[in-house]
């Protein structure tokens, strides 16, 4: 009986194990069976949404700027676009295109907070007087730390100022921008998601 006390730890150990692998098994099966319920539109509560059978079309497709990237587009009142990114001028700074309903420029600004460095735009509201805040992230030359870079544009596209506040350790990408509802607005771009 000595011998048979010897090797219990060990297999407690394994029946532990066994109930450890046996959890995770049965985990793993309830969260793709509860997947599949929900691609099936068998969950209650929820439903395909592409069961319908309409395509969407492509009104217009164009290119904006050499050497540039997009990073989002938001509609304006006027029925027109405000497309974002970043575009290579001599080194990268954020591009932001007011376009029209049909695609076609009307304005177009190349913003840098830096003479050398880069800059990007992410994220942009419409604002109540008809302007725009654009909010991105900036850096100087060699600086791996980007800060948080807000432009301020009038309807028309002129700079009316641009910020850019440092928030070390922090990701300064944008995920959303919100203007309030005072006489004297106040913006706030939000970095966490």
């Amino acid at each position: 009986m000595e011998g048979f006390y010897k090797f219990l730890p060990q297999i407690m150990l394994t029946m532990e194990r066994r109930e450890a692998v046996n959890r995770t098994f049965w985990r793993l099966w309830t969260a793709c069976t509860a997947g599949l319920l929900v691609m099936v539109g068998m969950w209650p509560g929820f439903s395909l949404a592409a069961a319908e059978t309409t395509r969407s079309e492509i009104e217009w497709s164009r290119d904006y700027g050499s050497q540039s990237g997009g990073e989002g587009v938001i509609p304006t009142s006027d029925g027109g676009y405000l497309a974002l990114g970043d575009i290579y001028d001599s080194y990268r700074k954020a591009y932001v295109v007011k376009l029209d309903g049909e695609g076609q420029v009307e304005w177009e600004q190349k913003l840098a907070y830096y003479d050398w460095g880069s800059s990007t735009a992410y994220r942009a509201i419409e604002t109540k007087d008809g302007g725009y805040l654009i909010a991105g992230n900036t850096a100087e030359e060699f600086e791996p730390i980007q800060q948080l870079f807000l432009i301020r544009l009038d309807a028309s596209g002129n700079v009316v100022w641009q910020k850019a506040l440092d928030a070390r350790g922090y990701d300064n990408n944008p995920k959303s921008i919100v203007e309030t509802e005072d006489e004297d607005p106040t913006w706030a771009a939000i970095n966490a998601e």
